[in-house]
């Protein structure tokens, strides 16, 4: 799955019921922080709301005592409010937010898989198209990317390094790639 750097959170999130019952609870800081805690969990697997360490790994007690540095009685304490609340099910011994979508912007997620998805794709057809060895291309002087600036400053060394804006320039040479104002291709004609 594709990384997930960030998760809703509404600003009233503890204005609700089962938010303010957990925080009156002895230790109700301590479950917030886990609650929390837990939204970035799933939001770092990237799976639709499941907890996991991988696929064939879930969690268990001690395993989210250690990821989030907490006394396995209060992840224990914790995993069960949840679970009274509502708030997470247990399925197939994987956690599961039982609300993901309130957290999570499911739609704008497939949104930006789906993109990502297509600029990977045309990024692979545009590295087809390139050669295999780029080094084997000789490069000319037209392989070189030339930027021209109207009013180039300059500084005349032979006026005290004083500042003077160039005359316009004009395209020169063989490739037509070096630009020179009449008074530049009257000294080097000179």
């Amino acid at each position: 799955m594709a990384d997930v750097k960030w998760i809703k959170i509404a600003v009233d999130m503890f204005d609700n019921r089962k938010i303010k019952q957990i925080g009156s609870m002895p230790e109700g800081d301590s479950l917030l922080l886990m609650w929390v805690q837990l939204l970035c969990l799933a939001g770092n697997v990237n799976d639709g709301g499941f907890i996991y360490l991988t696929k064939e790994i879930p969690y268990t007690d001690e395993m989210l005592a250690t990821q989030f540095n907490k006394p396995i009685s209060t992840v224990r304490l914790a995993l069960k409010t949840f679970e009274q609340f509502g708030m997470i099910e247990i399925i197939n011994n994987m956690i599961f937010l039982s609300s993901w979508e309130k957290y999570q912007s499911t739609d704008r997620l497939t949104a930006i898989r789906e993109k990502d998805r297509e600029r990977k794709r045309r990024k692979r057809e545009a590295e087809k198209l390139l050669p295999q060895n780029s080094m084997e291309i000789p490069r000319t002087s037209m392989d070189v990317p030339r930027i021209d600036i109207e009013g180039d400053i300059d500084i005349d060394k032979d006026k005290n390094k004083s500042i003077s804006k160039k005359s316009p320039r004009h395209k020169h040479g063989e490739y037509q790639n070096v630009l020179l104002s009449d008074d530049d291709l009257d000294k080097l004609k000179a």
